[in-house]
């Protein structure tokens, strides 16, 4: 994760507004803890705090990503 994830994610939690920051290096780790942190019923939003361009060529590539690593765990 870049540098300015984890300053957006200080700030969040200096300043209180968020109810959790759950820091994640790639999506993957961002689904699974989504899923264990989340229980049934409720709503995690996903907020990626900093840019992807080290890992994926665009959004497109990254929302394809996502979409199949939740398909993955929700069928586990």
């Amino acid at each position: 994760m870049p540098e300015t994830g984890l300053t957006i994610g200080r700030l969040l939690e200096d300043c209180g507004s968020a109810k959790r920051v759950v820091y994640a290096q790639t999506m993957e780790q961002a689904i699974n803890a989504a899923y264990a942190h989340t229980r049934p019923g409720r709503v995690c939003l996903l907020s990626p705090a900093a840019a992807s361009y080290s890992h994926y060529k665009n959004f497109e590539e990254k929302g394809d990503h996502f979409r199949q690593l939740v398909r993955e765990i929700g069928s586990a």
